[in-house]
């Protein structure tokens, strides 16, 4: 049993020295999830528009939406992972990644 909690503590120790890296795989696979739904919501709300309207929303969106919320969300998690202990590192980043595959399957994105 000891073995195990060892091997996670390293592993743990490890995703706190790539603590950035991890941040930005999550925000990403965040985005790569939940993007569908987000620009769904927006063509909604542009659909009365003209076309050059709805493309320069789009542009935009992507541009600095998700821009600005790769930038940002990577830079608070990454912040928030290199604070953790190795163990709590380790079950925060295994419990996201596998909430994000469960979000990914519900939506039939897997």
């Amino acid at each position: 049993m000891s073995f195990f909690i060892s091997l996670i503590g390293d592993f743990g120790s490890w995703l706190i020295a790539n603590h950035f890296a991890i941040a930005f795989a999550l925000t990403a696979t965040a985005l790569v999830v939940f993007g569908e739904s987000i620009n769904s919501i927006v063509r909604r709300g542009l659909k009365p528009y003209n076309i050059l309207i709805r493309f320069l929303a789009f542009v935009a969106l992507c541009v600095f939406g998700y821009g600005f919320l790769s930038f940002f969300l990577s830079k608070k998690l990454s912040s928030f992972i290199g604070a953790l202990s190795p163990l709590y590192a380790f079950v925060f980043v295994v419990l996201s990644f596998l909430i994000l595959a469960i979000f990914a399957n519900k939506n039939k994105q897997v």
